[in-house]
């Protein structure tokens, strides 16, 4: 028995298919009637993953297409895509209990993608690409501070979107508040992150923009962040100070200093002074170094005293030390004569006298001896004298007078040599 070929058509994606059947007898009937599209009054969801893109990201682009039942439209449906930014591959596709799924491509030009899903009815939904799809700019340096004398800073800028997903191929443009910043311009990396180096001698506030830096900087629609970058601190030398016991009025009182040059490789010392807190002019002592600078001041009254020392090196660090010292006052200037035996000598007799001066740590300057026989009065800068006297009945009665060094004090005393001899 002959066979008839029955052909029937149906479009699908924009194209004709053609089904046949064979039927006994040699006639044609078609092999399907039913239309390519969402009957009407049905309705269409499009949902787009993730919501934003990166440059030339992708995001899976699904259309839910619903009869008026609420039922899902007939497997095989033709949806139609479209985008104002970018690209939807395929442009059409066929639903699968209900659902048709493309790819949206964002391509390489920032804005926002409006993508629309049609079959029966129309439904749209927006990605956000590139610029537009960033939220947040978390921006940080590292280190965070250069060296006192200027140095280089990596400043990271990640961009995010409204998840927090790290958006890649976004341009970011970055300026400073001093030195330079190479690129100044700069695109996020995969992992979101944008990447220039600041160079500055001062502290830098770097502020990095998504898109071009010459946005207007109130503008509430620029993503916009920023990050500090300090100078450490001048590397200083290291001072110390000590003082003499018991310091004083009018009497010699010694400092000594420790002055190192700053931790790990600092400048040398270039000068060292002291200021003695008592009006006093400040001495220097020059490019001195070590545990054992010694500085020596006289204060001519007593109370407190605020002793500064400052060391300062080669590139300008400084660093001072203070102590507060106390000066007490001076006890009253004493001197005693002391006798020897004598030593006879014909018709005279021969003393050695010694004069003792109390406080002992004062310096005296000159012994005035009047020895009281009528001789010239002698002056020794030493405290023993040695005299002969005249063989008399009478007494002889001794006095020295002691000057003290700057500040002048003096005193005396007496002693008698006795008679009868």
């Amino acid at each position: 028995m002959p066979l008839t070929l029955a052909v029937g058509t149906r479009r699908i994606a924009g194209a004709f298919r053609l089904a046949a059947v064979l039927l006994a007898g040699g006639s044609l009937i078609p092999a399907c009637s039913d239309s390519s599209v969402a009957p009407s009054g049905s309705s269409v969801t499009l949902t787009a993953t993730p919501g934003s893109l990166g440059f030339n990201g992708m995001a899976a682009i699904v259309a839910d297409v619903r009869k008026s039942d609420g039922q899902p439209a007939a497997d095989g449906t033709v949806v139609s895509f479209g985008a104002t930014l970018g690209s939807v591959q395929p442009d059409t596709a066929e639903s699968v209990a209900g659902k048709a799924t493309v790819t949206f491509v964002a391509g390489a030009e920032s804005g926002m993608a409006v993508i629309t899903a049609s079959s029966g009815s129309q439904a749209s939904v927006r990605i956000p690409v590139g610029a537009a799809a960033a939220t947040r700019l978390n921006v940080s340096a590292a280190p965070a501070a250069v060296p006192f004398n200027g140095g280089t800073s990596t400043i990271s800028a990640t961009v995010l979107d409204s998840g927090g997903k790290p958006l890649t191929s976004v341009p970011v443009s970055f300026t400073t508040t001093s030195g330079t910043v190479t690129p100044s311009s700069v695109k996020s990396d995969p992992n979101g992150v944008a990447q220039v180096v600041l160079t500055t001698s001062r502290e830098a506030s770097v502020t990095a923009v998504v898109g071009v830096a010459a946005a207007p900087a109130g503008d509430p629609n620029v993503v916009r962040g920023s990050v500090g970058v300090t100078l450490a601190p001048r590397p200083v030398p290291v001072v110390s100070i000590a003082v003499s016991d018991n310091p004083t009025q009018n009497q010699t009182t010694t400092f000594t200093i420790s002055v190192a040059p700053a931790a790990n490789g600092g400048a040398p010392i270039q000068n060292v002074s002291i200021s003695f807190g008592d009006g006093s002019r400040p001495a220097d002592l020059g490019a001195a170094s070590g545990a054992a600078v010694v500085a020596r001041h006289v204060y001519t009254s007593p109370g407190s005293f605020t002793v500064s020392v400052t060391a300062t090196d080669a590139n300008g660090g400084a660093a001072t030390v203070s102590t507060v010292i106390i000066i007490g006052a001076q006890a009253p200037l004493n001197v005693s004569i002391a006798a020897g035996a004598p030593v006879d000598s014909g018709n005279t007799k021969v003393y050695t006298l010694l004069a003792t001066v109390q406080p002992a740590t004062v310096i005296i300057a000159t012994y005035q001896w009047d020895f009281g026989d009528g001789s010239p009065v002698q002056v020794t800068t030493g405290p023993q004298v040695i005299h002969g006297f005249l063989k008399r009945a009478a007494n002889y009665v001794i006095k020295v007078t002691i000057t003290s060094t700057p500040p002048v004090q003096t005193a005396d005393a007496l002693a008698v040599i006795p008679g009868g001899m």
